[in-house]
């Protein structure tokens, strides 16, 4: 879920020329559908990684597709990840940059869209997340969990809310992002970066999120492009949260260093990813979740045998990341 990398690249393609240079090239250029108006992307990389957690659980092929104009953008963004029946995310997003006091905007609307989603069964890794093959389950039944599973020590009133019925969760959403960066006239051209996004009914009919991210990055003189970033994501829990027995929601942090380089028009880069680890509860033979256990409940080490033993807990591994792209 790569879902603010279209609006990146319109804001960098921004601090790069000035508003005014594009819309003077734009004009002198055949108007609003010159073809240099049109960008697009193609990237392979080792592991999907959106704020820090793994969409795709292995390698993903991903594309984008750009129109921008005047500092109006709308753009389509694709990859293959692991939280649709079909195994595919579609990230519809229009929006606006511009130049003021020295600084880079960008707002924009994201419409996050998986194409094929059921939302009354799960293929994996999917809402509402249960393993279909559980409990003589198939891909029409939806089966009732393992019991006790997301029990607090058996106590009245705080089994999983969910637990005689079949689930109706809904995995696309909506996001709003404001985005401010700034590049120093300092040797290395330092770059610093904040974002904000914010959805009123986060993946999964799972209530408020707020996510805060900020990012620094420096240009050495051989082309080498070093860079860090991280963040701080919190999900208010509603439906998605409450099927696994959190219904208060859950957060996390994640970090993410790392290095781009452009060689014969490709760019090549390698970072390391850390985020929260997920816990060790819901399998077998460990420990039964608490209630409302936050990011431990939610991302779990519960194997899902119809998605190859993947776990919620593996897409938390901290791992290098590997991707390489073109634009054109």
């Amino acid at each position: 879920m790569k879902r603010t990398a279209l609006a990146a690249a319109v804001l960098a393609a921004i601090a790069t020329s000035g508003v005014a240079h594009a819309e003077e090239a734009a004009a002198s250029s055949g108007g609003i559908f010159a073809p240099q108006n049109f960008t697009g992307s193609v990237a392979l990389t080792t592991d999907y990684r959106y704020r820090g957690i793994s969409n795709s659980d292995g390698p993903a092929i991903q594309g984008s597709l750009t129109w921008s104009y005047n500092g109006m953008f709308v753009g389509v963004f694709g990859s293959n990840t692991e939280f649709s029946d079909s195994n595919i995310e579609l990230d519809y997003n229009i929006g606006y940059g511009w130049q003021m006091y020295g600084l880079n905007f960008v707002v924009q609307g994201i419409y996050y869209h998986y194409p094929g989603e059921q939302s009354d069964r799960s293929q994996g890794l999917d809402p509402p997340g249960f393993d279909p093959t559980l409990s003589g389950g198939n891909s029409t039944t939806f089966p009732q969990p393992l019991p006790g599973l997301f029990s607090n020590g058996g106590q009245p009133g705080l089994d999983q809310p969910y637990d005689t019925e079949i689930a109706d969760i809904n995995a696309d959403y909506v996001e709003f992002n404001v985005g401010i960066t700034k590049t120093f006239d300092l040797p290395l051209s330092p770059t610093l970066g904040f974002n904000y996004n914010f959805s009123p009914d986060y993946f999964g009919d799972d209530g408020d999120s707020h996510h805060f991210g900020g990012s620094l990055a420096i240009t050495l003189p051989n082309g080498l492009s070093p860079y860090v970033k991280g963040g701080y994501q919190d999900v208010e829990g509603d439906e998605f949260s409450a099927y696994f027995g959190t219904p208060k929601g859950y957060n996390w942090e994640y970090f993410q260093v790392g290095a781009a380089y452009a060689v014969l028009g490709f760019t090549l880069d390698l970072s390391w990813v850390w985020v929260t680890p997920g816990g060790s509860c819901g399998a077998p033979t460990t420990e039964l979740c608490e209630f409302n256990g936050g990011f431990k409940t939610f991302y779990n080490d519960y194997n899902y045998s119809t998605d190859g033993d993947t776990s919620y807990k593996d897409l938390t591994n901290s791992t290098f990341v590997f991707t390489v792209s073109r634009t054109f």
